[in-house]
């Protein structure tokens, strides 16, 4: 059995989206495609967080901010230091 492997490359530059791939391959016999699909996004950056108060009292509530100056498709984990956490929170 023969086998070949083939590498190229290609740079999405600065759009954000679903884009498919596709190859074909040919010889004098046959010819065969494959395609496959796949999400450009960009990466998460200048992440920081805001709060209603830096002090606060026992049971009382305390209001969360994160701010996400770039990035696509962002969720958010959060973990509070109590062992209380909120996972997946999308932004």
């Amino acid at each position: 059995m023969y086998s070949h492997d083939c590498t190229v490359t290609a740079v999405y530059a600065c759009t954000v989206g679903e884009y498919v791939v596709m190859v074909r391959a040919s010889n004098l016999l046959s010819n065969e495609s494959a395609a496959m699909a796949f999400i450009a996004e960009k990466p998460v950056a200048g992440l920081s967080i805001n709060t209603s108060s830096e002090y606060i009292q026992v049971d009382s509530e305390v209001f969360f901010q994160a701010v996400v100056d770039c990035g696509t498709n962002v969720h958010l984990d959060w973990s509070f230091g109590d062992l209380e956490s909120a996972v997946n929170a999308g932004m």
